[in-house]
């Protein structure tokens, strides 16, 4: 339990330090090179492992599953992360990742109403004291918040959470270290088709 908490701790303070980064290199980097840069050295960091996890299975993976993993990457990497960049490039770095954190509010919704999952009371409180936190700590009344850098932000943090969600069932049957590789790596193959038509055009 305690090892848990310490991941928690550990990815909490690493992830948060993405949007930071992000806006460090936003007027460097193109928003898709840079997506397609970060997905894909993730998926082939994480393949040694997610091949670990199918030998132990004893698993191997069709091919209607492989197109599903390609539709989640479609989903979490060229859509998601690709209004995640263009948010970045529009507002504060600070309000994209707490808006961004508001993710579990979609999932928990989004969850009810795909999979028919029971959402409790705690849950509600939960998710109400969330929503509650975001709003004070964003501060919409804020006249120089940018509408356009809100408006992808949350685009991105509804399609990262049907990402999540579509994903969950084959997490259950391959493993969370699998569907992210493959999701990374699918995602940003398609991302790079994307850089090549953009450069054709």
């Amino acid at each position: 339990m305690k090892k848990g908490y310490f991941y928690i701790i550990l990815t909490t303070i690493i992830f948060s330090t993405m949007e930071i980064a992000l806006k460090l290199v936003s007027n460097t980097f193109n928003p898709i090179q840079l997506t397609f840069t970060r997905f894909f050295i993730g998926g082939l960091f994480l393949m040694p492992f997610a091949l670990n996890e199918l030998h132990k299975k004893h698993s191997s993976i069709s091919t209607s599953d492989l197109c599903y993993f390609a539709f989640l990457g479609f989903l979490g990497t060229v859509v998601s992360m690709g209004f995640y960049q263009l948010a970045v490039l529009n507002t504060k770095a600070s309000v994209v990742a707490v808006l961004f954190s508001s993710n579990p509010v979609f999932v928990t919704i989004l969850a009810f109403f795909l999979l028919k999952e029971a959402i409790h009371k705690n849950n509600i409180l939960a998710l109400i004291l969330e929503v509650i936190g975001t709003v004070i700590i964003i501060n919409p009344l804020n006249t120089n918040l940018s509408v356009l850098g809100i408006t992808f932000t949350i685009a991105s943090t509804i399609t990262f959470a049907l990402y999540g969600v579509f994903g969950k069932k084959k997490c259950a049957k391959y493993g969370g270290i699998v569907v992210t590789c493959f999701g990374f790596l699918f995602g940003s193959l398609e991302m790079l088709a994307l850089i090549d038509r953009k450069s054709v055009v």
